[in-house]
């Protein structure tokens, strides 16, 4: 029996068709709220960043609360992800969110991803998934560089305040194998009253040999990115005459970014069995200056203060899968160490030291292992078990207070099940439960006085249904359970997360395609989360309402095209009694353009309506100069109306 995706090899040969969400794959999936996009789906979707390719998930929207260089605020499933905490992905294998941050845990950092060199991405939404675990409790994403392009890429973009973007990328046949390489560079001011100034270049190699059957790559990479920072403002202050809606009250707010990666992978597939593996190594830094209080702790020097990371990770992912004549047995091991050299929090004034809070020294390791029995019990039955076992050790060294050193150990045991009825009349009933957990901050796990959970619980269950109801439209709907042992919520002096009580969330999914004609598309997905504390108080930032629908009319033989797009997301509880709330942000993209046989004119308007929406709204004390201290709503305003031109050659 042939594997199903998520478990398919990581290559795909080019006469093999790229995926797209209108896919229904009967058989394939094993619940309601897992599916596979890819660059159809993203060729003619407006894209204000790089993350903006992951909003094909159902429910996931992206946003931006400080300069273009700061990782995402990811938020899904009723869930404030902060900077990708409960939200794991992967990249050829390779994890990309980082426990133990600077900055937040599980830091997921994409301004480096480059949306044209996405061949495919398998989401799936829940805890019911073995082959995944640390940050995954809300969901996963598995994206796929290409192994090659179907043609050469010479792109140049120029748009609204000082947005310039250029991108080479090709691909040819050396040795026997495909050598595909890309360079990137970007830079943007933005339309902040403080230029951000950013630059970023970026770079990759990637080099393949062998078919879907048997083969080997190996990929390099390298970012380098830099900002000024605008971070989230008080109302009040801007009432006040002291500061614009695209100002800033601490203008010397800005950040340093890095990463380079090597990743080697092996997938041999026979009639009998799948074997993949890959081995990675990266390195990564950050120097984060932020204000988020103001003058409130130190009303001499203010509050900035400088979130620092610098770190070293590797590890290898190694699974056989077994086929039989009823499914199949898979055996996987995950390895992962993290060496951070050096994770510290100082209290700065205008990017000069005033104070050392937290200097500290950790190395971290998680080994895992998992099994997975899929079993066809009839034409119409068939189960996914799982058990995944992850054992960790987090050891950390404070330069500041030796009693905060020491190592802790810790395990964990998930067990997974899914039962999936059908397909009849090209329909599908899932069943999903599943346990899973995040990890806590090291310094956190070895806190002498006060010490964090090592492992947070999660526990989801769902049912759902995956239909195609006619020729032309697919749609699927879940209804979903999520409870999580412990909450994250944002701590505006310490500018990170910090655990808060236990939590549960009811959803319900709805999404949509439908192939209208041969020349047009529509996408319509909607997301409801009724999300409450342990004792009935609200979460705060969880957004309730997600609303996503897109429209494309194309020409399949080329010419003109046309996409609009909306995304309203909101309102939140922004504190625990409900009694500040955040409202709607409602956003409109569009994108237009002509096709030539070898080029490509595009012309992208971002916010063409200029709503004078927040891309998020906390609430929380703050004291800026010239005001008294006081909770407040502070927002980071959505960019105003702005355009983007953008010329392609495909030599």
């Amino acid at each position: 029996s042939a594997p199903v995706p998520n478990a398919a090899p990581p290559v795909q040969t080019p006469d093999v068709a790229a995926p797209s969400r209108a896919d229904i794959l009967p058989g394939v999936f094993d619940s309601a709220s897992s599916g596979v996009f890819g660059q159809p789906d993203l060729e003619f979707r407006p894209l204000l960043r790089p993350a903006a390719a992951l909003e094909v998930i159902p429910g996931l929207v992206i946003t931006q609360h400080s300069g273009s260089g700061k990782a995402n605020q990811f938020f899904l499933r009723g869930v404030n992800l902060d900077h990708g905490t409960d939200f794991s992905v992967r990249v050829d294998g390779v994890p990309m969110n980082l426990p133990t941050h600077g900055h937040g845990q599980g830091y997921l950092d994409l301004n480096w991803l480059v949306p044209e060199l996405v061949e495919s991405v398998n989401y799936r939404l829940g805890t019911y998934y073995a082959d995944v675990g640390d940050f995954s409790s809300v969901g996963a994403a598995d994206i796929r560089i290409a192994r090659r392009l179907p043609h050469s890429i010479a792109r140049v973009t120029a748009g609204s305040y000082d947005y310039y973007r250029v991108l080479a990328a090709d691909s040819t046949t050396l040795g026997g194998g495909d050598l595909l390489y890309a360079f990137e560079g970007n830079w943007n001011n933005g339309p902040w009253d403080v230029p951000e100034d950013f630059n970023k270049l970026n770079g990759l190699v990637k080099y393949t040999i062998g078919d879907e059957w048997e083969g080997a790559s190996i990929t390099g990479m390298a970012y380098r990115s830099d900002w000024t920072a605008t971070n989230q403002i008080p109302q009040r202050a801007v009432d006040a005459g002291i500061v614009g809606r695209f100002g800033t009250l601490d203008p010397t707010d800005d950040g340093k970014t890095g990463r380079r990666t090597l990743n080697a992978e092996y997938w041999n597939e026979t009639e009998l069995s799948l074997t993949k593996a890959n081995a990675y190594a990266a390195q990564y830094d950050l120097n984060l200056y932020s204000n988020f209080t103001f003058f409130l702790d130190d009303p001499v020097n203010g509050d900035q203060i400088n979130q620092r990371d610098q770190r070293v990770y590797s590890g290898v992912n190694i699974s056989h899968e077994r086929f039989n004549d009823h499914g199949s047995n898979t055996l996987g091991f995950q390895f992962r160490n993290d060496y951070i050299s050096n994770v510290e929090l100082r209290r700065t004034r205008q990017r000069e030291l005033i104070s050392q809070v937290a200097q500290d020294d950790v190395d971290q390791q998680s080994w895992s292992i998992y099994g997975v029995n899929k079993m066809q019990w009839t034409d119409m039955v068939r189960t996914d078990l799982g058990l995944r076992g992850d054992f960790y050790r987090f050891h950390s060294v404070s330069a500041i207070n030796p009693d905060d050193s020491g190592t802790t150990d810790a395990a964990i045991l998930s067990p997974k099940t899914s039962l999936v009825i059908g397909p009849w009349a090209e329909s599908e009933l899932f069943l999903n439960w599943g346990l899973s957990f995040h990890s806590n901050d090291a310094r956190g796990v070895n806190n002498s006085l006060a010490p964090a959970t090592p492992l947070v619980r999660s526990n989801g269950s769902e049912i759902g249904t995956r239909s195609r109801l006619t020729e032309a439209w697919t749609s699927s709907v879940s209804l979903w359970y999520l409870e999580l042992d412990s909450e994250l919520v944002f701590v505006g002096d310490a500018g990170t997360t910090e655990p808060a009580g236990a939590s549960h969330r009811t959803g319900i999914n709805w999404t949509n395609f439908v192939q209208l004609s041969d020349w047009t598309t529509l996408d319509l997905d909607y997301a409801y989360v009724r999300p409450r504390l342990i004792g009935g108080e609200r979460i705060p930032n969880a957004v309730e309402n997600v609303l996503a629908a897109g429209f494309t009319i194309r020409d399949p033989q080329g010419g003109l095209y046309s996409t609009l797009r909306l995304q309203s997301y909101g309102p939140a509880a922004l504190i625990e009694d409900n009694s500040a709330r955040s409202h709607v942000t409602s956003i409109v993209n569009v994108q237009a353009g002509y096709l030539w046989e070898r080029a490509q004119l595009a012309v992208d308007v971002f916010n063409v309506l200029d709503a004078k929406a927040n891309d998020i709204t906390y609430f929380y004390e703050s004291q800026p100069a010239g005001l008294s201290a006081a909770e407040d709503y502070h927002f980071h305003p959505v960019q105003p109306v702005s355009a983007r031109v953008t010329l392609t050659y495909q030599y």
